[in-house]
């Protein structure tokens, strides 16, 4: 479930560069700032879908996108979050782990709600901000890269206008948190590298 028509071709093309093409089961995407209600909407289809038939190794659902310019992070996550909370019955059973990645306007608050849910439901949501590289979290799915494992971060929230001018900040980039024991593996956060002739601390994946 991946937020941006070029996003969703890097996603789908990292599976299958990964050795995971059998296994895709859905490609799509929603961009163009949706509503709560529309994100809603689309999560709870998708989540039908993938409640009907188990598998014996369980399923991953990759909730993904890039850095945002002007959609609302938090309010399309919570949409997505609705329907999490009303499958979480057969999202347990069924044994779906997640994955999130996101950046972008209050994509804080968004991350925040998303790692929520996982903690109050006992779903296994792995959730990732612009610190990590957007592509990441399909190694992680598959099984090919470990899982970073660091405490929850507490809650902050970037207030701005969405249509804010150039002259306006970013907001800081937020740590990694993971929000399953249970099935996050060992490892450290994925390494970057810096941009040639950049200041220091300034990354490639930043402007993904």
């Amino acid at each position: 479930m991946v937020a941006g028509g070029g996003a969703s071709v890097v996603y789908s093309d990292t599976i299958c560069d990964l050795g995971g093409v059998d296994e895709l089961a859905n490609y799509g995407e929603y961009s163009g700032a949706p509503s709560e209600q529309q994100t809603y909407d689309y999560a709870k289809t998708i989540l039908s879908l993938m409640t009907r038939e188990k598998h014996p190794d369980g399923k991953v659902l990759i909730i993904g996108g890039s850095i945002a310019n002007f959609t609302n992070v938090a309010a399309t996550f919570k949409g997505i979050v609705r329907a999490i909370r009303d499958y979480q019955g057969p999202i347990k059973e069924h044994e779906i782990t997640i994955f999130v990645r996101r950046g972008g306007p209050n994509y804080q608050e968004g991350l925040r709600v998303m790692g929520e849910v996982g903690k109050t439901t006992g779903i296994p949501i792995h959730v990732f901000g612009t610190e990590t590289h957007m592509t990441a979290i399909v190694g992680m799915a598959l099984g090919h890269r470990p899982i970073p494992k660091e405490p929850p971060v507490a809650a902050h929230t970037a207030n701005f206008l969405l249509n804010s001018s150039a002259s306006s900040s970013t907001p800081a980039s937020s740590r990694t948190a993971s929000f399953s024991e249970n099935k996050a593996g060992p490892g450290a956060s994925p390494s970057k590298k810096a941009k040639s002739g950049a200041p220091p601390g300034e990354l490639l994946d930043e402007t993904i």
